[in-house]
């Protein structure tokens, strides 16, 4: 076999290891897209906080809604008393798990 045959037969090789790869790197970029259309989404989410501050009301229904939920994502979860001994000033969202202690009501 010549020498120009030998670096068909190479260049053929190198061009199947190329074709095998590219299904992976196809999934890769489709997973690198997904990650930006996510962190956009966040972003967009982070410019609505200064109007959602100004929009903030605790007290809209029985229990008062957490701040982290409604800043962070826009929406409404309940901040409820924690039922634990000795804990009569806790207070949690079971939604992100924010936790607040009522100060004013520490003696």
């Amino acid at each position: 076999m010549s020498l120009a045959n030998r670096l068909r037969a190479e260049a053929g090789i190198i061009t199947e290891n190329v074709r095998a790869e590219t299904p992976g790197l196809v999934a890769d970029l489709l997973r690198a897209e997904q990650v930006v259309f996510e962190l956009k989404a966040k972003i967009d989410n982070r410019n609505e906080i200064e109007s959602r501050l100004l929009s903030y009301n605790p007290e809209t229904g029985h229990d008062p809604d957490c701040p982290y939920c409604w800043l962070l994502n826009g929406q409404q979860s309940p901040v409820k008393p924690v039922e634990e001994p000795g804990k009569a000033d806790h207070y949690g969202c079971k939604t992100c798990g924010f936790e607040f202690i009522d100060r004013l009501t520490q003696g």
